[in-house]
């Protein structure tokens, strides 16, 4: 893409796909500028889905390590919660 033109102007959405199809089904030759902005459209859409991808895959594997650490949180937190009625039992003397 040449430096001098606004990446923001770009197609993208159901205007890229509704130009996409009709590129792909029209027998109306695009001229090359046509065609250089499609391109670049449509490239702009494959960075933004996998950069989309990477974020989602960073977000799972923080999600992962997050659920790995919590476990022995919980472990702990059950034996914790033990009422303290209970452990009184334990240590009262038998009368």
């Amino acid at each position: 893409m040449d430096a001098k033109r606004d990446p923001s102007f770009l197609l993208s959405g159901t205007k890229l796909a509704q130009y996409e199809g009709w590129a792909e089904s029209s027998a109306i030759a695009l001229t090359q500028h046509e065609l250089d902005y499609l391109k670049a459209s449509l490239s702009a859409r494959d960075q933004r889905e996998v950069e989309e991808a990477e974020r989602l895959q960073r977000e799972k594997r923080r999600g992962n390590w997050r659920r790995r650490e919590s476990k022995p949180r919980r472990i702990a937190n059950k034996v914790c919660e033990t009422p303290k009625t209970t452990r009184g039992l334990f240590l009262a003397p038998s009368w």
